[in-house]
């Protein structure tokens, strides 16, 4: 009987675990063109720049064709929904670049795609955004954002930059 009790635990604390996160999707709110307010610094070497930033960011102005300018911020609010609501999940960002790609002077290097892992929450909205603060980023042309959770996409976001 003990053994039999312990495999129905075992049993029930392997589907619980399995079911505390399921994540269905994830919706995109709002495109466009954003203020943003005092920035956090975090060294990347994953990223073109060589650093990301977080901070709070500001809808000005909604679209997906972005007039770039330097300095200028653009991006996405999006909700990832499933359960539970406030788990912190890891999620991969991936930003695509036009031809002829970023090419950053300091490094030498020239990039198509950055990618990196970060974590956000289940049923929060999230905003992602580019800074564009070096004048070498102000590459014309269709950028992608995507945001993947484990090997799935769940959104792929298209932005139309145009040089003023």
């Amino acid at each position: 009987m003990r053994v039999l009790l312990a495999g129905l635990m075992v049993m029930f604390a392997l589907s619980s675990a399995q079911a505390q996160v399921r994540v269905t999707g994830a919706r995109v709110l709002h495109t466009g063109t954003y203020e943003v307010g005092k920035t956090k610094e975090i060294n990347d070497p994953n990223i073109s720049s060589g650093h990301r930033y977080e901070a709070d960011a500001t809808l000005v102005r909604e679209g997906t064709t972005i007039r770039a300018k330097l300095n200028g911020a653009f991006g996405l609010d999006l909700m990832i929904d499933g359960t539970p609501r406030g788990k912190s999940i890891p999620v991969r960002i991936v930003w695509r670049y036009p031809d002829p790609g970023l090419h950053n002077p300091q490094t030498g290097k020239t990039k198509f795609v950055d990618d990196y892992m970060d974590r956000r929450q289940i049923g929060e909205k999230s905003t992602f955004y580019w800074m564009l603060g070096q004048e070498w980023a102000l590459v014309p042309g269709t950028w992608i954002f995507e945001l993947w959770y484990e090997n799935r996409a769940l959104i792929r976001q298209s932005f139309r930059l145009e040089r003023e």
